[in-house]
Order: structure tokens, then sequence, then C-alpha cells
């Protein structure tokens, strides 16, 4: 179904399904399985520095998210900032991602959004995804990168 539309199906945790494509949490495993594609969760300098063969990292919270409330603290766009120029990979934003800050979110480093609870709590998810695709295209054509994970 996936291929179908260029899509990649990234299963969180490790694949029972032998897929080639993971997100890990930041507690492990370690060192991560070789895949073609593998991402880990990331909150602060010390997890990015144990990065070692994936390929990005979302970088969490970096505003208040009602879909994990007390998880954090947030890490604001100079958090992210500061996370993104340390990371030896690219880095996503995750947490309170809305299309009103996706865009500081790639000003401020991150290669991409990654967005959860503002899809899914829209009446309107699809004008979601729409506007912070827009929202993160301007800043992609100005710095060259951006993109959306939802």
């Amino acid at each position: 179904m996936l291929a179908e539309v260029g899509g990649q199906l990234i299963v969180a945790g490790p694949d029972p399904l032998g897929g080639d494509a993971v997100h890990l949490a930041a507690a492990g495993p370690y060192p991560p399985p070789d895949l073609a594609l593998v991402g880990r969760s990331c909150h602060d300098e010390a997890e990015l520095s144990r990065l070692t063969r994936e390929h990005y990292a979302i970088v969490s919270p970096v505003f208040p998210t009602p879909s994990k409330p007390g998880y954090g603290p947030p890490l604001g766009l100079d958090g992210l900032a500061r996370l993104a120029a340390r990371s030896p990979v690219p880095v996503l934003a995750l947490g309170g991602v809305t299309p009103g800050n996706a865009a500081g979110c790639l000003a401020a480093g991150a290669a991409g959004v990654a967005v959860m609870g503002a899809v899914m709590r829209a009446d309107d998810p699809a004008t979601v995804v729409r506007d912070i695709r827009s929202a993160t295209l301007s800043v992609k054509t100005a710095v060259g990168r951006g993109g959306v994970w939802s």
C-alpha cells in the first residue's frame, strides 16, 4: 500500500515484521539494528551524543504538548536550535508543533517537523497537514530543508 504512494513504514521499536525501518526510544536498544532507516527519540544533548548509526533523531518536546502533558520541560526554539547544531544527524522537531510554529522549528535548525496531536485532534486533519506543509515550505525554500512527518 505504501509503495504505491512512495511511502515507507517506520515501526516504533524493534520491528516484529522484519522491515527495514525502525524508530527507537532514547533508552535503547544500543547499538541500533543495521537497517536501511533508523531513527531515535532524543530529549537532550546526552541522548544525542549516544547516536551511532541512526539516520535521524526526533527531538522533543519543543513546545508544551497536550498529547503528553508534563513531558518535558519544553525545549523551546532556543533549545531546539542548540540540539540541532550539536546533532550528528538531521533532527525533526516534535511536541506541540502547529501551523503557527512549524516554520520556526525549521528556522531553528530542524530538518523537518513530526506531528501527532495537532493532526489527531483536528476536525479537519488534512487542512492541518496542508497548513504545516505550507508553513515549512517557505522556510525550506529559504534554507534548503524541511518536511512534515505525521
